[in-house]
């Protein structure tokens, strides 16, 4: 529960007078530790222990020890021995905190929302998976991000560039031509060499303006890619439920939603 600052004021005069710790505790209905806490610490607002305040440079060791790969524990022992006695816990939100952020701005880069663009904003993602014979599947799938609609969804066992280029011409003669084309980085969409292949050619040419997705958001979202890989091993097509799992997931893509690898579903805050 939390008190007013007349509340505190309240408490220690009770105090003051002889009132029993217990008796405050009813009055206001706080435990006789929060009570306690307050008669110790007037200034304390919350219960529990105070935050430990990090120093900008110590945060930015910790994520600079993180990019070069070494695990929690080792960062937890290199910081204990420059002197700061901070706990494998703090190190764990420092760098989460520092994801979160990295994931808005991601997200951010992207733009895909109603207000950004006057015009559909498609993905196009390639599934890598394994049917049932064991034969290796590649499930081209292009989605409508805004409209969080499934657009086309089919299984290949071989896929060339030339092939997606005809069912992306397809989609586009169907629906309204999109701004801005966002793609999973991932064989074959991704360039092998340089920066350009024959369908970032195709969609310059058509004016269209195409993003590729950061490796941070492919993280974050890599529960939701493995549980669709896991349905087409069993259902080896795209069925309706399939498909429903993908509009989900771009659904909790436009919301700047996620499975908990980065707090618990919160939305991207205002700029």
């Amino acid at each position: 529960m939390k008190l007013k600052e007349e509340d505190i004021v309240q408490i220690l005069k009770l105090r003051q007078e002889g009132v029993s710790v217990r008796e405050i505790s009813k009055i206001f209905g706080i435990s006789p530790r929060r009570v306690q806490q307050i008669i110790k610490n007037p200034d304390l607002k919350r219960p529990g222990r105070r935050k430990i305040r990090v120093p900008t440079e110590l945060k930015e060791k910790i994520i600079s020890l993180r990019n070069e790969g070494n695990p929690i524990d080792q960062i937890h022992q290199a910081i204990r021995s420059m002197g700061y006695p901070i706990s494998r816990y703090k190190i764990w939100s420092i760098l989460k905190e520092h994801q979160e952020r990295k994931f808005i701005e991601a997200l951010r880069e992207l733009q895909i929302t109603h207000d950004d663009h006057d015009a559909p904003v498609f993905l196009i993602g390639i599934v890598h998976t394994y049917c049932r014979d064991k034969r290796f599947l590649k499930i081209l799938v292009i989605c409508d991000v805004v409209e969080k609609k499934v657009m086309y969804c089919r299984e290949f066992y071989s896929l060339t560039l030339r092939e997606i280029i005809s069912v992306l011409d397809l989609q586009i003669l169907n629906a309204p031509k999109p701004k801005v084309i966002i793609m999973l980085p991932v064989p074959p969409l991704v360039p092998t060499r340089g920066n350009e292949n024959r369908l970032t050619s195709h969609l310059k040419n058509l004016g269209i303006q195409y993003k590729w997705i950061p490796n941070i958001v492919k993280q974050v979202y890599r529960k939701d890619i493995k549980r669709i890989k896991k349905l087409f091993r069993r259902e080896c097509t795209c069925s309706d439920y399939i498909i429903w799992e993908i509009e989900k997931t771009c659904r909790k893509l436009l919301e700047g939603q996620h499975n908990g690898d980065i707090g618990q579903h919160k939305k991207i805050p205002e700029k």
